[in-house]
Formats: structure tokens, C-alpha cells, sequence
């Protein structure tokens, strides 16, 4: 039994398998903080964009406006 234990013990605390997922996690989190900051990024340039069509549609809109209600206007 404590031979079971002991073997156990090893496994757990076996400094090699502990530097391989020491290295798993800073690569996951590393990995998941680019992907964190990308979309943040992105995010921000996605609404840039956004906005920056919404301000031409919206130009575009006022100038037909603008013509059909010269147009009613004028007869």
C-alpha cells in the first residue's frame, strides 16, 4: 500500500510532467490573451467601419431627400 502511495506521489509530483503543463497553460494563456486583445481591436475597428458607412448611408439619404422634396417643391 504505501509502495502504491509512494509511486503515486511520484506521478503527481514528477517535475518533468509539471514543466510540460506549466508550459501548456502559459501557452494557452497567452494564446487566449491575443485572442482577448485581437477582438477588442477588431471590435473597435469593426465599429470605425460601422459608423464610417452609417454616416455615408445616411449622407446619401438626406441628399435624395433633399432632391425629391426640391422636386415637390417645384412642381
Amino acid at each position: 500500500m504505501e509502495l502504491r502511495l509512494i509511486m503515486l506521489a511520484m506521478r503527481v509530483l514528477d517535475p518533468r510532467k509539471w514543466r510540460l503543463r506549466l508550459a501548456q497553460v502559459g501557452v494557452a494563456g497567452a494564446v487566449g490573451g491575443y485572442v482577448t486583445v485581437r477582438a477588442i481591436n477588431d471590435a473597435e475597428l469593426v465599429r470605425a467601419v460601422r459608423t464610417e458607412r452609417w454616416a455615408r448611408r445616411n449622407a446619401e439619404l438626406e441628399r435624395r431627400l433633399a432632391e425629391r422634396t426640391e422636386r415637390y417643391l417645384a412642381g
